[in-house]
């Protein structure tokens, strides 16, 4: 969706007509260069400026490479935590039972039948369990299918992938399973997105990018590449300072006496709409 507006100011004897979409308005940068990790990065622009650096332009990659001179910086793109797929992120506190050495590099879950988690890439295809919204009452659908697929299927036909909220959910599913099978649960790993929450796609991510083990990225100045990091890595970082409206001066009195116009008052009108 665009956001559309019409701004007309009338100040000192001049009119501005700012017409803009959405997408047009220029969103001013800052380099901040002080060390910091990612979270501190992201706080520090929040608390001084709006947010870390949303760079999803072209315009806006070029504009970052200007402002981050000849290094790597931190911007406001990263992948999230663990997730389900019914109830949100997991807490602080959450249960879960991941099995040696997981979780690994993949972005979904499946559970084994002695309960154990293991991380999958998401296009394998398993079978996996709905929830049908009895607290006692979960469905194995054999089928196999990729876990998207599941989900998709699971909110269609039931209410959701189920989420091992605790040991005996855990163990009753387990139980469903035989020795040699694996199945999908409601478990995955979110997908980048920006600082503002708004989801990230065509990425130009540098060679060999991204590392799966690594949830936050940076702009390379030279390249306009992006790049994954460990968060906690300190480095210098680009804040949003908001975003502004180019305008052009249209006319001035004179101007607008020789079109017939008698303005008598200093008046602003301001309107939008909306348009996909």
């Amino acid at each position: 969706m665009k956001r559309c507006g019409l701004i007309l100011l009338l100040l000192s004897g001049y009119v501005m007509v700012c017409h803009f979409q959405s997408d047009q308005l220029v969103r001013q940068l800052h380099l901040v260069d002080l060390q910091k990790s990612w979270n501190d990065a992201q706080q520090y622009c929040r608390d001084e400026y709006v947010d870390l650096a949303i760079v999803n332009s072209s315009a806006l990659i070029q504009e970052a490479q200007k402002w981050a001179g000849s290094t790597e910086v931190w911007i406001g793109l990263s992948k999230s935590g663990w997730k389900w797929s019914r109830l949100g992120p997991v807490q602080s506190s959450w249960f879960n039972s991941w099995s040696p050495g997981q979780p690994g590099t993949g972005e979904c879950v499946t559970i084994s039948s002695d309960g154990s988690w293991s991380t999958k890439q998401c296009s394998e295809q398993h079978s996996f369990f709905c929830f049908n919204g009895m607290s006692s009452s979960i469905i194995l659908v054999p089928t196999l299918m990729t876990w998207p697929d599941a989900q998709s299927y699971c909110r269609q036909t039931y209410i959701d992938l189920s989420s091992m909220i605790d040991s005996n959910v855990n163990t009753m599913v387990a139980n469903m399973l035989t020795s040699s099978n694996q199945a999908w649960i409601g478990l995955y790993r979110n997908y980048w997105t920006w600082s503002n929450l708004s989801t990230a796609s065509n990425l130009p991510w540098g060679p060999g990018q991204p590392d799966d083990t690594q949830n936050c990225a940076t702009i390379d100045a030279s390249t306009g590449s992006f790049y994954s990091h460990n968060c906690n890595e300190q480095r210098p970082f680009l804040c949003s300072r908001g975003e502004s409206v180019l305008c052009t001066v249209w006319s001035s009195w004179a101007h607008l006496d020789t079109l017939g116009t008698t303005l008598s008052i200093l008046w602003v009108a301001l309107s939008f709409g909306v348009r996909s």
